[in-house]
């Protein structure tokens, strides 16, 4: 099924690690997570225009980082949707980002 409800390009997919959800990022500043068996928007997330070009569940599940066009890397409780963190780059735009398989590191690629 097509998972929707953003108004603006979907930058970027993440898998939860249980396999159970996805999340989506868009152009539009939310952060949209989805039931992959229901094909139902769980919850929302709303991080601000051009906050959240690419999203990274971690392996926890307790947190989704997003790379934003300002070049920071940001972290989003699961929980409550509240932002928990916030490094920067150094980068001008974030372009990815990816935790290690335990969760301990977390990656992130920028454009100068």
């Amino acid at each position: 099924s097509v998972l929707g409800d953003h108004a603006l390009a979907v930058t970027s997919v993440s898998p939860s690690y249980d396999g159970k959800f996805i999340a989506s990022s868009s152009m539009d500043g939310l952060i949209n997570v989805f039931d992959i068996t229901t094909g139902q928007k769980s919850f929302s997330i709303t991080t601000g225009t051009v906050e959240a070009w690419t999203v990274a569940y971690s392996p926890t599940e307790e947190v989704l980082a997003t790379g934003s066009h300002s070049g920071n890397i940001n972290l989003w409780s699961i929980k409550d949707g509240k932002k928990v963190g916030s490094y920067q780059t150094g980068g001008n735009f974030t372009l990815g980002v990816a935790f290690s398989p335990d969760g301990s590191l977390l990656a992130g690629s920028t454009h100068d």
